[in-house]
């Protein structure tokens, strides 16, 4: 779910889980521990 709001502070932006990851891009390095799906749980 994303809220409408300024990029300004990305501080407040925190991920909880991470789908298609089997698409993402080299230079993204997924947190340990976070949950994580390679396609669409």
């Amino acid at each position: 779910m994303l809220k409408p709001s300024s990029l300004e502070d990305t501080t407040l932006i925190q991920p909880t889980i991470h789908v298609w990851v089997s698409e993402k891009q080299d230079w993204y390095t997924i947190p340990d521990g976070a949950v994580a799906f390679e396609t669409q749980p």
